[in-house]
């Protein structure tokens, strides 16, 4: 099996894994909560998300380059890529969250509001927070890069990251006397340690996850089998919630474990994986993930409509996955004509 690239030089099984990635979001969006009660959804949300975002961060290490340097240049991309969709988006969000609110007599532009808080925060309106989180992370490990190719800096990085994530986890939410608004900025600045080293250990594993793609299929089939039964092992000792966004991480023994081998699980059946379709979803997943939440409430109508037609179970909890998947992919298609929507989106 010959690792292929397109002739923009992407990796396809990047692309794949990252288009399994943002199913398993929107999947998880689509059945959290009381949005189509499928049974078991709280377990099967608590699985997917104990490693879907930790994924795109190690992918997001995968992508780095050897010859990309921290510089000016670099940061001005990144800037473009990241901080500028952030922003304009997170306004469009407010925006459109305080229409609602007006709309039944109330406000959200109070400082003891949550989604307000989290806006004027390094926390992040949600699925906003990847970008400025991605974009830090990246930032400290293109700064770090030129040491990351020792071993044991590499692996005493790694520790240190985890450890102080893990000490954070508690002694962070212990702090007293802190109002909404700085308790997201303390949120956002904790959550840069774990979103760092996740980034860090996919640019490390680039060169060995890379020489996996020329395995043969019965030697996939048995690794991929053995990930999936430790990562039923761990999820069956406790399966708790985890949301890196707020920075609950669950299990604290278990929350790093979790992450890699259900990422590593990923990686590796996206190597096995040649789809033009899978390609195309991973080439949109920032798209996705911006227009696939509220308050864009057409998803939710939509699993509303759908959900008439189909009792809550896993087919339709799919089908409606797959219909919100689609809806988002050709409204950026149709959209990307515009310069102006490739601006707001970060895109070349």
């Amino acid at each position: 099996m010959e690792l292929r690239e397109s002739n923009t030089n992407r990796i396809e099984y990047i692309d794949v894994a990252k288009s399994i990635g943002i199913i398993l979001v929107v999947f998880g969006h689509v059945i959290q909560g009381d949005n189509y009660p499928i049974p078991f959804a709280q377990q099967i949300c608590y699985s997917i998300f104990s490693f879907h975002m930790p994924l795109f961060f190690i992918i997001s290490g995968l992508c780095i380059k050897e010859t990309k340097v921290f510089n000016l240049p670099t940061v001005k991309k990144m800037v473009k890529a990241y901080l500028i969709p952030y922003v304009v988006w997170t306004v469009v969000f407010i925006v459109l969250f305080q229409f609602e609110a007006v709309m039944k007599g109330t406000s959200i532009l109070r400082f003891d509001n949550a989604l307000f808080a989290h806006a004027i925060s390094p926390c992040g309106l949600a699925p906003l927070w990847f970008l400025i989180a991605l974009f830090f992370s990246e930032i400290i490990t293109l700064s770090l890069k030129p040491f990351l190719k020792r071993t044991m800096v590499f692996i005493v990085l790694l520790v240190f990251l985890s450890m102080l994530t893990l000490m954070l986890s508690v002694w962070a939410f212990l702090i007293p006397n802190l109002n909404l608004v700085a308790l997201n900025y303390l949120v956002g600045l904790c959550r840069i340690f774990p979103t760092t080293f996740f980034v860090i250990l996919g640019y490390g594993l680039k060169e060995e996850l890379g020489k996996c793609v020329g395995w043969n299929l019965k030697k996939r089939t048995i690794v991929i089998i053995i990930l999936i039964c430790l990562q039923t092992l761990l999820c069956c000792i406790e399966n708790d919630k985890i949301d890196i966004h707020l920075f609950f991480v669950g299990n604290q023994l278990l929350y790093f474990p979790k992450a890699i081998i259900g990422s590593l699980i990923v990686i590796f059946l996206s190597q096995a994986i040649h789809s033009r379709l899978m390609t195309s979803i991973g080439n949109k997943t920032k798209e996705i993930m911006i227009l696939h939440y509220p308050p864009f409430y057409w998803t939710l109508i939509l699993r509303k409509v759908l959900g008439i037609l189909f009792n809550p179970n896993l087919l339709g909890g799919l089908i409606i996955s797959a219909v919100t998947l689609t809806g988002c992919y050709f409204i950026d298609k149709l959209l990307s004509r515009f310069k102006i929507w490739r601006f707001v989106m970060g895109k070349k």
